[in-house]
């Protein structure tokens, strides 16, 4: 647990002397997803945008859960950027959402609707999208089937296989 608050720290404390660093408005946009919850907790995921103008852009989040992805807090919307550079958005907002692994975040001009992503295969590619960050949730499972969605059936048994009687030596 030291080791990820050292992380985090150093994470934060590179986004704040880039920004520190940045003079004027020729900034490079950048996006950090700096705190998520712990994987089976609900939560923000929160971070910290470098752009120009904070009113000019927006960020889209999308969480994976099972496997698949989805648009977060809803289809479609875009969480706005705060005057200091940082955002936050709800990724638990139903389903199995506290058991997402992933969470990505696209850095985007307010102007542009992010697609939505409702059972998605792969997260979405967005064209007008300046900056991205991806973020592996702490204690997601790893190498390990994901938590199927509430409601899913599960899989069917597999039946034994068993010898039949014309090939066992006593029915010769």
């Amino acid at each position: 647990m030291k080791t990820l608050k050292w992380v985090c720290a150093l994470g934060v404390l590179s986004s704040v002397l880039f920004v520190a660093g940045c003079g004027g408005t020729n900034q490079t946009p950048l996006i950090n997803i700096l705190l998520c919850p712990p994987y089976g907790f609900c939560g923000q995921a929160s971070g910290l945008a470098v752009v120009p103008a904070n009113e000019d852009f927006r960020v889209a989040v999308y969480i994976k859960v099972a496997g698949v992805w989805w648009s977060k807090p809803y289809g479609g919307a875009a969480v706005a950027i705060a005057d200091n550079g940082t955002w936050s958005a709800d990724i638990c907002t139903g389903g199995d959402d506290a058991h997402s692994t992933e969470v990505m975040a696209y850095l985007i001009p307010a102007s542009v609707v992010p697609p939505e992503c409702a059972s998605c295969d792969e997260p979405p590619f967005i064209l007008l999208a300046v900056g991205s960050d991806r973020f592996v949730r702490v204690g997601a499972p790893a190498g390990i089937p994901e938590i199927p969605p509430v409601g899913t059936p599960p899989p069917p048994k597999e039946e034994a296989s068993t010898p039949t009687p014309a090939s066992t030596p006593a029915a010769m």
